[in-house]
């Protein structure tokens, strides 16, 4: 019989904690009708609950990182960008203390994967301190590409029981479910949430899809909203909902009664919110990963009803979900004039890219495609690189691209090795989802250069990449 593990009770003691904090912040802001502390009052409560209790902000970092986009978009200011950096800050302090005080507390044995991560940091780290362009265009490079990779270190140290595995795990479907749920009503509510506030208006408008067919039949400009939910944008909320739908997936196989149902209900209320968002690279990982999945679940038989629920989520419920938007959604993700546009674009900022290899074999410095993949000053005017290969190759050269590579490689190694051998199911079937979710948002950095990068998808990449340093400590941590 296997082995039912159910989250330990202090971790659902702070997600409720966590979660009555947010809830009392935005009630206190529609109160007194202005969201300006918003930012302060979450600092202040995580930031002490990280200093207290580091494990408590590991996971504040994680649902934070669930609903970072929608306070940027409310309260803009330094202290709430700034927010998830100092709370990682604070808990690797918190960490290293907790491990200074106690050696009961220092994990035992040889990490595996550690030599290519700390080739992938330290690179990255001397690339930012020794820039080819400005300081600070390479400090906002480094943050953005290996900051959250400390979370690798984290996790080594945070995951170490089986418990606390599969709970994290769920606070992560919660999370990101969350984050989903918020997309599907601002996709409802339409030109409705424009008026919840000033910025919330300014994010939409700026991800808004002119539809030519439907302005076309209906004699008017129709605008169709993409939905980011509680993200920073819909790029951001396609990716977390794909990786959410695949930590929900492997969970079915060691969830029963509720707990499946529960699970199958956040699955539809994801794939609503990563069609609502109109991410082609978060629909095509999602798909890539689910096959994977259903692949890696077939071989232990406690798991091929993944693998059936699985290729049924992606065959029936996604198409019959895309025909809530009456027909936009497919018109954004499908249409010729869209998709040949899009890949027109990624050529053209793909073709520079290798352009400038012979020029500059060792990248043009950390930062120089910006934020959300705009190049600076490249070809004549602003183009999207919307992959993540080569934006490492046009920034690092040959050498960051290898240790991307490397590192992403030996990171899903271990973690297919884990997925395969682990004892118990729970844990057996957390490693899968993790697998598979590296997979997909593997495959969705050909379309988009946020893989690795957007809030919520790289501290959950990063923090689980740590669980497969030491896998014994899962597997037989009390």
């Amino acid at each position: 019989m296997q082995q039912v593990i159910r989250a330990p009770t202090h971790l659902t003691g702070a997600v409720f904690a966590i979660v009555a904090v947010l809830a009392a912040a935005l009630g206190i802001a529609v109160a007194v009708g202005s969201y300006a502390g918003i930012g302060a009052v979450l600092f202040a409560a995580v930031l002490l609950w990280s200093a207290l209790a580091w494990r408590f902000g590991v996971i504040a970092l994680l649902l934070l990182a669930c609903v970072d986009g929608i306070i940027k978009h409310v309260a803009p200011s330094t202290g709430t960008y700034l927010l998830k950096d100092i709370i990682l800050v604070v808990v690797a302090l918190g960490m290293l203390v907790w491990v200074a005080v106690d050696p009961e507390h220092h994990p035992r044995g040889r990490w595996s994967g550690a030599w290519p991560w700390m080739l992938y940091f330290g690179f990255l780290l001397s690339q930012a301190f020794a820039p080819a362009n400005g300081v600070s265009t390479a400090l906002a490079g480094f943050r953005a590409h290996a900051l959250f990779a400390l979370l690798f270190v984290i996790g080594v140290i945070y995951f170490d029981s089986a418990r606390r595995f599969v709970g994290t795990a769920n606070a992560v479907i919660g999370g990101i479910a969350l984050a989903a749920l918020a997309g599907v009503i601002q996709f409802a509510m339409g030109a409705a949430w424009l008026r919840l506030s000033s910025g919330l208006a300014a994010a939409s408008l700026h991800y808004a899809t002119y539809l030519p067919a439907a302005t076309n039949l209906m004699g008017g400009s129709v605008l169709m909203y993409r939905a980011y939910g509680t993200l920073v944008d819909p790029a951001a909320l396609g990716l977390a909902c794909g990786v959410g739908i695949l930590f929900s997936a492997a969970a079915l196989a060691r969830a029963c009664g509720l707990g499946r149902l529960a699970l199958l209900g956040a699955m539809l209320v994801m794939g609503l919110g990563l069609l609502f968002s109109g991410s082609r690279a978060g629909v095509m990982g999602t798909v890539v990963g689910m096959a994977a999945l259903a692949l890696l679940s077939l071989s232990h038989r406690s798991m091929r009803v993944v693998a059936y629920l699985g290729i049924a989520f992606v065959l029936v419920a996604l198409p019959l979900a895309a025909r809530v938007s009456g027909g936009a959604v497919e018109e954004r993700l499908l249409s010729q004039q869209s998709a040949a546009y899009a890949a027109a674009t990624r050529e053209r900022a793909n073709d520079i890219a290798l352009a400038a290899l012979p020029r500059r074999p060792f990248g043009a410095g950390l930062g120089t495609t910006g934020a959300g993949g705009i190049f600076r000053n490249a070809g004549g005017g602003p183009l999207a690189l919307d992959n993540v290969y080569f934006a490492y190759l046009y920034e690092t050269g040959f050498v960051g691209l290898a240790l991307l590579v490397l590192v992403q490689a030996s990171i899903l190694v271990l973690t297919l090795k884990c997925a395969l051998v682990a004892p118990e199911l729970a844990v057996r079937a957390t490693y899968a989802g993790m697998a598979a979710a590296q997979v997909s948002l593997l495959a969705a950095a050909f379309l988009t250069q946020g893989a690795f990068d957007y809030a919520p998808v790289a501290q959950i990449f990063w923090l689980f990449s740590g669980a497969v340093a030491l896998p014994q400590r899962v597997s037989s941590g009390a």
